[in-house]
């Protein structure tokens, strides 16, 4: 909900505003710290013509795999776009979308070749399959946070959930699916940003916004 540009525009509507351009337009946000002012603000979408639905994290399944377990019963699609709420992309999410159905894994993973922190490198093989996940290694790959996931994944989050009542999609599912090549990499330099400190937050200028994310500009909005 942090504001943004000169309409102090939620971060979390951009990111949405965003989807939709895409054609984007059924939403589940796995809530928790201030989840009641997000839901206020944002409802059931329709002021965005699009659909939006709510999932409360559960304290007694945690971590980032355990809110999306806990979403479940409200997920009815076959592949799921799995997105950060902290981070600001222009990534065309139509191209990604397509590359994960042709690579025919339970998920794809969006693999920046420029990003300059190697501590989230992924090492990965000649056909682009992703076999270590937050790896050290030489790779200049790094893993956006950004990923596509099958609905079969459910599955796996199942057994962890009976191990364990935290699952972290990237050091548990994600590596999970790399040893068993159940996942691929879409690497692209379309820009992000991952919003994690106050410096980066005070770096996003209304041109940086306009250049960057101007198919969203609107009297309001950008």
């Amino acid at each position: 909900m942090m504001p943004i540009g000169r309409w102090g525009t939620p971060l979390l509507e951009l990111v949405i505003r965003h989807f939709k351009y895409y054609g984007i337009t059924k939403f589940v946000m796995l809530i928790g710290y201030r989840g009641n002012q997000i839901r206020r603000y944002f409802k059931d979408g329709s002021r965005w013509d699009i659909q939006i639905d709510y999932s409360f994290d559960d304290p007694n399944l945690k971590g980032t795999g355990g809110a999306l377990l806990n979403a479940k019963e409200k997920i009815n699609t076959s592949n799921l776009i799995i997105s950060y709420t902290d981070i600001l992309t222009s990534l065309n999410f139509s191209k990604l979308l397509s590359n994960h159905i042709a690579n025919g894994t339970m998920g794809t993973l969006w693999l920046d070749p420029e990003w300059n922190e190697s501590v989230h490198s992924v090492t990965y093989d000649a056909n682009m399959n992703a076999i270590n996940l937050n790896s050290d290694s030489s790779s200049i790959l790094v893993n956006t946070g950004l990923s596509i996931l099958s609905s079969e994944v459910f599955n796996v989050l199942e057994e962890f959930k009976k191990k364990s009542n935290s699952i972290d999609l990237s050091g548990d599912v994600y590596q999970r699916l790399a040893e068993e090549e159940q996942i691929a990499g879409y690497v692209s330099p379309e820009w992000w940003l991952d919003i994690g400190s106050v410096s980066r937050l005070t770096s996003i200028t209304r041109s940086l916004l306009v250049r960057r994310m101007g198919h969203l500009i609107e009297e309001g909005v950008i």
